[in-house]
């Protein structure tokens, strides 16, 4: 693997293009190209330009320096697989598939192969089959709403925690299908995903009935547990359709291959998930119709306490009874701020905050199936947890089984410095939005989001 790599890298010479070029009407008399260069954030590396800098010989030195750390981390093979991923995700990215097709991603075109490939080593008689295939999706609807719905003082962190965890929900229902599919002696791995962005997900899959079965298992466990932790604030959208080509390479998309284009793949799949959207809760219904249709008097019922405390962000009902151990399930945003007014919120919403302050200063973010006490955390649904760290030590502090960890907006995750065992993956992520604008009169306190609107306003008023 890692010659085949190398090999594949003596070829480059192309740079990337901006597919937004080649669809536009009004192209610049000389197209701007990626650098050809590992993926970092710095300015020069992240902006297409008429002369893009770097060169092939760098690139594949750098692979090959990258290939041989990773190599000295001794992983597993499963783990060395998601691992390579990420390095060629770094190294090949902003390379062209060829100078015929300068506007695809060298990398993603290689991803969808090996994910294509994988998928029929798993299919039996795939080569008999019309549609070995399937093309999965997850999408989370009533993002807008759940998004904005925040407490005026706690705006910036609480939109940025509550971002985040909508992340981690469409993370979290990869990471089930991928474990539940090695339940099952089913290998994938997180090249299997074509796309993920704004609360939505596609995965290449192959098509056997213990697959169908995994994402039925799946979307049951994932819609009770969001259900259970947020009512009805969230809804989430999973479906597949099958495909593949025949034996005249003409594309079958669900059975039929009359004047079949990729376009109809797609068309198909959000066909099939946005009426799903028009049945919400369907399965709820049949288990809790109770809970969502039995009339509750005002003040609660003879079974709940008759005192609650309204959720400032949510709207949902806190039961108080007196009891300490219960009334810990409301929280105070302000409770350590002098002179502020107390803003009562669920535990959902509280992490959800804390989420955002751990954000802030996170060099690191891992995911994995133990629930493990350091320096910053959040746990979230269907166990598994998403933990951060601040810690900026050479110790030994990634010691968890089967768990990926992530380098947050650094792309030197091989540091053979920070210690992980043979069943953990690294990797890296982007992160935008950490830096706040602070108050002039308190470089400590950041400004909320009235603070800055006001600002906003006078500038355009200046203008």
């Amino acid at each position: 693997m890692e010659r085949n790599a190398s090999k594949a890298t003596s070829a480059i010479t192309q740079s990337l293009l901006p597919i937004f070029y080649t669809i536009s009407n009004n192209k610049p008399t000389k197209p701007c190209y990626y650098p050809l260069k590992a993926l970092s954030l710095e300015e020069s590396d992240l902006f297409p330009t008429e002369n893009p800098k770097g060169d092939a010989n760098s690139l594949k030195q750098g692979l090959q320096k990258d290939l041989a750390a990773l190599k000295k981390l001794n992983l597993s093979n499963q783990n060395y697989v998601e691992t390579l991923f990420f390095v060629l995700k770094k190294h090949w990215s902003q390379v062209a598939l060829s100078a015929e097709q300068e506007s695809i991603s060298l990398f993603e075109a290689l991803k969808i192969r090996a994910a294509i490939a994988n998928c029929f080593d798993q299919t039996p008689n795939y080569d008999n089959m019309p549609s070995p295939l399937l093309m999965f999706c997850v999408d989370l609807s009533g993002i807008q709403d759940f998004l904005y719905n925040i407490a005026k003082s706690k705006a910036a962190k609480s939109l940025k925690g509550r971002s985040f965890y909508l992340q981690t929900l469409v993370d979290t229902a990869v990471e089930k299908i991928i474990q539940g599919a090695a339940d099952k002696n089913i290998y994938l791995n997180w090249g299997h995903i074509v796309y993920t962005s704004g609360g939505k997900a596609m995965m290449l899959l192959p098509n056997t009935e213990g697959m169908k079965g995994i994402l039925s298992a799946v979307e049951k466990e994932y819609l009770d547990h969001l259900f259970a932790d947020i009512g009805s604030e969230l809804y989430v959208c999973m479906d597949y359709v099958e495909w593949g080509y025949d034996a005249n390479m003409q594309l079958c998309v669900e059975g039929s291959t009359a004047d079949k284009h990729i376009g109809d793949l797609w068309k198909a799949l959000i066909d099939k998930v946005a009426k799903k959207k028009q049945q919400k809760f369907k399965s709820i219904l049949t288990t809790n119709f109770d809970q969502l249709f039995t009339p509750i008097a005002d003040g609660g019922d003879t079974n709940r306490p008759e005192v609650y405390q309204v959720c400032a962000v949510t709207g949902e009902k806190i039961p108080l009874s007196g009891n300490k151990k219960e009334d810990k399930k409301r929280f105070n945003l302000n409770e350590n701020r002098e002179n502020e007014e107390a803003i009562y919120v669920s535990e959902i919403v509280k992490a959800q905050t804390e989420l955002g302050n751990s954000l802030t200063n996170a060099k690191y973010y891992w995911i994995n199936n133990e629930r493990y006490k350091q320096d910053e955390q959040e746990s979230f649904a269907l166990n598994v947890h998403y933990c951060f760290s601040k810690i900026d030590t050479k110790k030994n502090i990634f010691q968890l089984r089967q768990s990926t960890l992530k380098f947050i907006n650094n792309t030197d995750f091989l540091d053979a410095a920070i210690k992980t065992n043979s069943e953990s993956t690294r990797g890296f992520m982007f992160y935008g939005g950490n830096a706040q604008p602070h108050s002039k009169t308190n470089k400590y306190a950041e400004k909320s989001f009235e603070e800055i609107g006001r600002r906003i306003r006078h500038v355009r008023r200046q203008v």
